[in-house]
């Protein structure tokens, strides 16, 4: 006698959707608490910057060099700063003379930098407030940008005074 052919689908169709419930159940799909792993993108580079009052330089983090007229290089390009003479302490874009300054946009909250994946078409200001784990994007006045994360950092009395960022230019 042959199997009766809606028979067969049917079956197949069973344990099809049985065996897709295993593998999901088994790769953690079904478990929304699951934590994601993501590595940095290729060309990213991971920097310390400390709140440093006696050598401001080091509370930089700069995403380009550029040739200005005379010759000379401007080492503080496209740069951005952590500031601490406000409460609360913001990140803060910065011009230097003869060098070109950035506005920033806060992406909210991500695992990593290559979590960071849009362009806001809106919402870049001068300076934002940090915020541990979060993503920002960086527009220029070439219409280039760039893309960091707050990947982790030391507070004293409240204050951040080692931050560590991971940064990407051009994104």
């Amino acid at each position: 006698m042959k199997p009766n052919q809606s028979f067969l689908i049917l079956c197949r169709g069973l344990h099809c959707t049985s065996v897709i419930a295993v593998i999901c159940w088994c790769m953690g799909c079904a478990d929304p608490t699951s934590t994601k792993t993501c590595s940095d993108p290729l060309g990213s580079q991971n920097i310390t910057i400390n709140n440093n009052v006696k050598n401001y330089n080091n509370s930089f983090f700069c995403f380009k060099g550029e040739t200005v007229t005379n010759g000379d290089t401007c080492l503080y390009n496209y740069c951005f700063r952590l500031y601490s003479s406000t409460s609360p302490q913001i990140i803060w874009s910065s011009y230097f003379t003869g060098c070109s300054y950035g506005t920033i946009a806060d992406i909210g909250l991500v695992a990593c930098l290559s979590d960071v994946t849009h362009k806001p078409t809106s919402g870049y200001t001068y300076a934002v407030r940090p915020s541990l784990n979060h993503g920002y994007v960086v527009h220029f006045p070439d219409s280039t940008y760039g893309r960091f994360f707050i990947d982790s950092w030391v507070k004293e009395s409240s204050e951040v005074t080692v931050m560590n960022i991971v940064r990407q230019y051009p994104f």
